[in-house]
């Protein structure tokens, strides 16, 4: 698995492999941080729907 650079995490694009919900590409729209700077969790944001998913 390709390490990610979690300063470069927020408002990065991605896409998915198999859409879901007929969403296929996605913005990181938050990132939550711990007190080390560990990525904890990120919300991504569909483009076309403007649905959001919590991830971990």
């Amino acid at each position: 698995m390709n390490k990610l650079n979690p300063a470069k995490l927020a408002n990065s694009k991605w896409t998915a492999l198999k859409p879901v919900n007929r969403e296929k590409h996605f913005l990181v729209t938050e990132v939550e941080y711990d007190e080390e700077g560990v990525v904890q969790s990120c919300t991504l944001e569909a483009v076309i729907s403007r649905r959001e998913y919590p991830i971990d």
